[in-house]
């Protein structure tokens, strides 16, 4: 006779929904009453329908590599990653350590803190990092996933952005709204995502036979009170500024809103702007601003997908993946 959890729960004496959560060992029962109805089954003779925990396969580290540091302190774009990645690697009964990795201390103070961490593969953070940056994890006999830097010439397994494909869909969105005179708002820190971005920008703007001014370049630093200085430095120095500016990521493209509009400028009536990375404060700013949006929760769980593949199976081939990324538009564009 095959039973239900009703029938148990019925000769138990409780409903029918507790016996559920017990039978699939979910919350929602306390450990002491749990425990109880658990034992009750097994004296029965159903303990082969209790759903046991699942075994602990190890650790899983997420290594955030600094660098020169502005990047990922200034509002650290790898906070949004990390749910997604804690998700898949429970879901594959993995846990995860958070590990914090900075590039100017010694290799052997790098390598002993990966060593003693226990895990047994790496998700690395690399935005901050360059080809140089790879020794210390070539070295170790541990997998490794590098996430937010595609590391051009290496032969590494790395999730990055296209980059390509995100200013193109900005600049050409700009194109469609009649934008001729596209400035560029290039941050001082260099970061591979930052040098493909602006790489991107040059050649989509030949393209589309557009000229580059380098009047119209915009240098500005990381840091929130640089950025501000910055910009307020660049409007003053002109005599006349572009229809629209294309920012590195979305952080200089609201300060630039915000300054902008302290000088007198209306967005996007006067100056449109376009950010990069769809972080929530597009959201809030005034106008709303439209962006390049990225799956974070993707880029997350492939990372998780092609190290736990790696782990469980080695392989000496490495893989490199493009993520997609999708025009997001709100308020700070307008058609001229």
């Amino acid at each position: 006779m095959k039973y239900k959890s009703k029938d148990i729960a019925k000769e138990i004496g409780v409903s029918p929904a507790t016996i559920s959560l017990v039978l699939n060992n979910k919350p929602g029962v306390s450990a002491v009453r749990r425990a109880e109805i658990a034992d009750k089954i097994k004296e029965m003779g159903y303990g082969h329908m209790l759903k046991q925990e699942p075994a602990d396969k190890g650790s899983i580290g997420f290594v955030v590599f600094k660098c020169q540091g502005a990047i990922i302190d200034e509002f650290p774009f790898f906070n949004y990653l990390i749910e997604g990645i804690n998700t898949n690697v429970i879901k594959h009964e993995y846990k995860m350590s958070i590990i914090y990795l900075n590039g100017a201390d010694l290799p052997e103070v790098q390598m002993r803190m990966l060593e003693h961490s226990g895990c047994s593969g790496f998700i690395v953070y690399a935005v901050e990092m360059f080809g140089s940056d790879l020794q210390i994890f070539e070295q170790m006999p541990y997998p490794c996933v590098y996430l937010d830097n595609s590391f051009v010439g290496k032969s590494v397994d790395a999730i990055a952005i296209d980059n390509y494909l995100g200013v193109s869909q900005a600049i050409e969105y700009l194109y469609a709204n009649n934008h001729r005179r596209i400035g560029y708002i290039k941050c001082k820190v260099e970061i591979q995502s930052f040098i493909e971005r602006f790489e991107a920008y040059e050649k989509i703007m030949k393209s589309l036979d557009l000229a580059i001014d380098d009047q119209d370049i915009m240098p500005v630093g990381y840091l929130e009170q640089d950025t501000i200085r910055d910009i307020q430095s660049f409007i003053n120095a002109r005599t006349s500024m572009p229809s629209a500016f294309f920012a590195d990521n979305d952080l200089l493209a609201c300060r630039v809103v915000q300054v902008l509009k302290e000088n007198g400028y209306q967005i996007p009536e006067d100056i449109s702007v376009i950010g990069f990375d769809d972080r929530p404060i597009c959201g809030f700013t005034d106008p709303k601003v439209t962006t390049i949006a990225i799956p974070r929760d993707r880029m997350g769980h492939i990372a998780v997908d092609i190290l736990i593949a790696k782990m469980e199976q080695p392989h000496e081939s490495s893989c490199k993946t493009l993520i997609a990324t999708e025009l997001r538009v709100r308020e700070s564009v307008a058609h001229l």
